[in-house]
């Protein structure tokens, strides 16, 4: 395991540190010193305006006087570097930019540029292409920066991660710390939605990080619905049981947990706390609950491998992970980091099935269109494949023999069905957070729908291999999480409460959440009369009408 970690890491600081660049394309100790003398000039210009940084870049021509001139790749020809890589270089030891799609390294002219560093840092890792070509003569780069300057071009696979990161300047980055330091103590903190309130006043209303936790599709309605949909039911509670003593421990496709609850995997817990999802999987190693890692997360899965290895290191706990999985229009790509994850231990590939294309999430597009993006350049693109179907589910297993498939963002009985059918080990009720298809069900109503339709779904009889039902969408409180068990889900998943409360408090915050949900889980199974999670059953809730609705028959010759 320390072996894997130090191969791991070795790469990253590779990526990261110029002088290991340097080294490894044959580049002299003075490339630098050489390159800061090569007689260009650059004039880069942030102001703030209404918050956020407008930047713009001016760039005074001075030739270059070279034996040769070097032969320069066609753009298809150079390597793919992918957005994540590009963030590690924010600055200021390292400082890259993406211009029309390529990646530069300009670290160089930040310590003497004219205009001052803050500059240029301010669009550190960030695509600054149209802060740049409106004002600048193609071939400005190439022609004033050395071949080496060209580390590549961006990877389409993960380049949107680049325009959500908007950059906060020093006063800013200083003004979110002091509000974090100005927080009520942790255990002040007694419910889960108060850490809502709590990461909207450190993050400030306006940022891109909480337009893009907070946002909904459309008009909200399936995000409003996720929440209100726990109200239509109701507990029968039991008297006159033993519960001096109560167990909610479970276990997870064979895992044990101590509490039916889970991390569910959400992107960009970096943009709500520095430390990103080290803050999670510390979190999850400390309390014994799953994490499940987003395929956009802040860090590359390699950085939270070895985060996970470096807290089994210190104190013998590790994170169970599970690997969330967006697949990408070129199944090659998607192979390797399926295959990279099975390689790290990965417990399980959530597969998610509820993205052919974006929703319109238009919080997210405010948050575009503060960088600059105009009309169809604010609408957020992804890569991934809009064709995928059941006839891929096959191809999955085979990438990853032996690890537990289960799909997340299943809305209908039917879909559930089709999951068992083709081998899937369970699923993940969801609508994404209500991000996706405005409209659909709450998780909770398809965990209705499939005790009506496919009840055999959701046996639990102990036998291997059996289907495990999950649910991730609008929980808040322990009750909740009880709720969804009584109706046969197996466990259920959190995802924005953990990133507002790390977002506040970090690792501790993360850690909170847990002991929150576990003290209500354990007082909600006492006051049920309910000694262990095995004894939770239908016969222990009772449904208001409002959830499932009406189905629409068919007409004759539909």
């Amino acid at each position: 395991m320390m072996l894997a970690r130090t191969t791991r890491s070795f790469v990253a600081r590779g990526a990261r540190s110029p002088r290991l660049h340097q080294r490894a394309f044959g580049i002299g100790a003075g490339a630098g010193d050489a390159t800061a003398r090569l007689g260009r000039r650059f004039l880069w210009g942030a102001a703030a305006v209404g918050g956020t940084i407008a930047a713009t870049l001016a760039f005074s021509h001075t030739p270059l006087e070279l034996d040769a001139a070097p032969v320069r790749k066609e753009k298809d020809e150079l390597q793919l570097i992918s957005a994540r890589e590009v963030l590690k270089h924010a600055g200021p030891e390292s400082v890259w930019v993406v211009v029309d799609d390529e990646v530069w390294d300009v670290t160089s002219i930040v310590p003497t540029h004219p205009g001052g560093s803050q500059a240029i840092l301010s669009l550190a890792a960030r695509d600054a292409t149209s802060a740049f070509l409106p004002i600048h003569p193609s071939g400005t780069l190439p022609s004033n920066l050395p071949p080496t300057a060209l580390k590549g071009r961006i990877d389409p696979t993960d380049a949107y991660l680049l325009a959500q990161s908007l950059p906060l300047d020093a006063d800013a980055l200083a003004a979110v710390q002091a509000r974090r330091e100005a927080l009520p103590p942790l255990g002040a903190v007694v419910n889960l939605d108060e850490f809502e309130g709590l990461a909207r006043e450190v993050l400030g209303e306006k940022s891109s990080a909480w337009g893009f936790y907070y946002s909904w599709a459309d008009d909200g309605k399936a995000f409003k619905a996720n929440r209100e949909s726990w109200d239509l039911v109701r507990f029968r509670p039991r008297v006159l049981k033993r519960v001096a003593e109560v167990d909610p421990s479970t276990t997870f496709l064979g895992h044990p947990s101590p509490l039916p609850i889970f991390i569910a995997p959400a992107a960009r817990a970096g943009a709500g706390h520095p430390l990103g999802e080290r803050t999670l999987t510390r979190g999850a190693a400390a309390t014994g609950i799953v994490q499940g890692i987003s395929s956009s997360a802040s860090l590359g899965l390699n950085e939270i491998l070895d985060e996970r290895d470096r807290v089994k290191e210190e104190s013998g706990k590790e994170a169970a992970l599970w690997f969330q999985l967006y697949v990408d229009r070129d199944h090659k790509r998607t192979e390797e980091v399926v295959k990279q994850a099975v390689a790290g231990g990965a417990k399980a590939i959530l597969l998610t099935v509820d993205l052919p294309v974006l929703g319109k999430r238009e919080a997210d597009r405010r948050s575009k269109a503060a960088l600059g993006a105009q009309g169809d350049a604010a609408v957020w693109s992804v890569p991934y494949d809009a064709d995928l179907n059941w006839e891929d589910i096959s191809w999955l297993k085979s990438v990853a023999p032996g690890v537990p498939i289960m799909l997340k963002g299943v809305a209908t009985a039917e879909d559930a069905a089709l999951a068992k059918a083709h081998g899937c080990a369970g699923v993940i009720l969801s609508n994404h957070g209500g991000r996706q298809l405005d409209g659909a069900p709450p998780p909770l109503a398809t965990l209705l729908e499939i005790r009506c339709k496919h009840p055999e779904l959701l046996r639990q009889d102990g036998h291997g291999g059996r289907f495990e039902v999950y649910v991730d969408g609008g929980v808040r409180r322990g009750a909740d999480v009880l709720k969804a068990l009584a109706l046969g889900a197996k466990g259920v998943g959190l995802g924005r409460p953990f990133l507002y409360a790390q977002s506040c408090y970090g690792e501790a915050g993360v850690k909170r959440v847990v002991s929150i949900m576990e003290e209500e889980i354990q007082t909600g199974l006492r006051l049920l009369g309910v000694k262990s999670l095995a004894e939770l059953g239908p016969q222990h809730v009772v449904l208001l009408d409002g959830l499932l609705g009406t189905p629409v028959q068919k007409v004759p010759g539909e």
